[in-house]
């Protein structure tokens, strides 16, 4: 009926259908209600069991959407074979702003696709791979898109086992990107050679504005050297460290 519903509609802009249990059924009925919707901006369909086939089924229906800015399909089992459907999406969209994918188990096959896409993608501002294990060369694979990509802004990929060749890639592509604002680098165990690393993104880039870094076993005395560094070699900036201690949240956020 939802669905029904929807293909309907005309003025309903924001739907919020987190943790309802829509199944694969539930799915596949809101992938054909995007086809014919023309109203709807804000969708929420986190943590529905949706599977692969049905969200590859509602990835597709986004290439003819022209309305919806934000979607949320975290937590929905969705596998790697998603990443190909929704790089196929990101080059044709041009509406989708925010994109919520976290918690999926994409992998890095189900990454690199998704990354190779944002070379080519010129909308989307905010991307949220949390907790996807595509570890470093996933990572690898989101550097080379950064390298190119100045629109996307914000960037989540908080716990995503990135390692030092991986972090290593990131810091490289963030001297070159100019478009990046705020980047969730937390739990990726990036190790205490990455602190240096860090450092020397903010003497070349300008537009990060908030980075967070903690959990990736930097001892006390890397986030010190943070904070320091970044004060003494960037006297332009407004620098807010939390190091108080190296388990609790580590942010640079620059103002």
């Amino acid at each position: 009926m939802l669905a029904n519903a929807l293909c309907e509609n005309n003025t309903l802009t924001s739907l919020d259908l987190y943790l309802n249990q829509l199944g694969s059924e539930g799915g596949k009925a809101i992938a054909n209600a995007l086809y014919k919707n023309n109203s709807l901006m804000f969708l929420d369909l986190s943590y529905n069991g949706l599977g692969s086939e049905r969200g590859n089924a509602l990835i597709k229906a986004l290439c003819n959407n022209k309305t919806l800015t934000t979607i949320d399909i975290s937590s929905n089992k969705l596998g790697s074979d998603i990443g190909n459907v929704l790089a196929v999406t990101l080059c044709k969209n041009t509406s989708l702003t925010t994109l919520y994918i976290s918690n999926n188990d994409l992998g890095c096959l189900g990454v690199k696709p998704i990354a190779d896409a944002l070379i080519e993608n010129n909308n989307l501002i905010s991307l949220n791979l949390l907790s996807n294990q595509f570890g470093s060369l996933g990572g690898k694979a989101l550097a080379n898109a950064l390298c190119y990509n100045n629109i996307l802004a914000t960037l989540d990929i908080y716990s995503n086992h990135l390692g030092l060749e991986g972090g290593k890639a990131l810091a490289s592509a963030l001297c070159k990107n100019k478009g990046l604002t705020s980047l969730d680098l937390l739990y990726n165990k990036l190790g205490n050679n990455m602190g240096e690393e860090l450092v020397e993104v903010f003497h070349t880039n300008t537009t990060l504005s908030t980075l967070k870094f903690n959990g990736n076993e930097f001892n006390p005395e890397i986030v010190k050297q943070l904070e320091e560094k970044i004060k003494i070699k960037s006297d332009n900036l407004d620098v807010e460290l939390d190091s108080d201690d190296y388990e609790n949240d580590s942010t640079v956020t620059v103002c």
